[in-house]
């Protein structure tokens, strides 16, 4: 359950060697180091990542753009062979940088444009930016925590969990969103881009929930 987490954490063009040592700090500090399964203070995939961000800043954002983004001569998600070759041969395609491939998530993008006195919607009607956006949410997001919410709501269905902690945290996130929403829309964005441009949903099968499953599996 560590390793699925933890894959699901890391951007997908990060070099091989990050994912083998994030799964050695994860099993061998983050959970082993406090005395095994069940004992660990905290969760282990999410230490891993930690560390992750800390020994290797640029390779943790290299977040590929949404379908449909230029970048120079490449337009739209790389295919399997450009991607194989970022993370084994740390090749890039067209003779470009990372920099020019990575990119910030929308609600990054919509903080950096408030310190820079632009408001949202100014921004979302950018059209360097309109593109990162649907109707409500980040492009792409929507599909990724309905995929989420699908899996909660059959774990739910199953008995596998229970249902006070998911529904706390996206009822928190919804009604505390919608206050500063309603404060000032300028500055806030709207309750359902919160819940569907993060990953709230994976609260859902949440480390918590992964670990009811699988000591009921075993």
């Amino acid at each position: 359950m560590t390793g699925v987490i933890l894959a699901l954490s890391l951007p997908g063009p990060a070099p091989w060697y990050v994912g083998f040592i994030a799964s050695f700090v994860a099993i061998g500090i983050g959970k082993t180091i406090f005395g095994g399964v069940g004992m660990n203070l905290f969760n282990p995939a999410m230490v891993a990542r930690v560390a992750l961000l800390i020994s290797f800043p640029l390779e943790m954002t290299m977040w590929t753009a949404p379908f449909g983004i230029e970048h120079g001569n490449m337009t739209g998600w790389p295919d399997f062979t450009t991607t194989f070759n970022w993370v084994f041969l740390g090749t890039l395609p067209f003779g470009q940088t990372i920099d020019s491939i990575s990119m910030a998530t929308p609600i990054d993008l919509i903080k950096t444009q408030l310190s820079q006195f632009h408001d949202i919607a100014e921004t979302r009607a950018d059209p360097r930016f309109a593109p990162l956006f649907d109707t409500a949410s980040g492009t792409g997001w929507q599909w990724i925590n309905l995929a989420y919410l699908i899996g909660g709501l059959a774990l739910l269905k199953l008995r596998v969990i229970q249902w006070h902690i998911p529904v706390s945290l996206l009822g928190s996130l919804f009604l505390i969103a919608l206050v500063f929403y309603l404060l000032n829309p300028d500055h806030y964005t709207p309750p359902d881009f919160q819940l569907f441009t993060r990953s709230p949903a994976s609260s859902l099968i949440s480390s918590r929930s992964l670990r009811v499953c699988f000591k009921k599996s075993f």
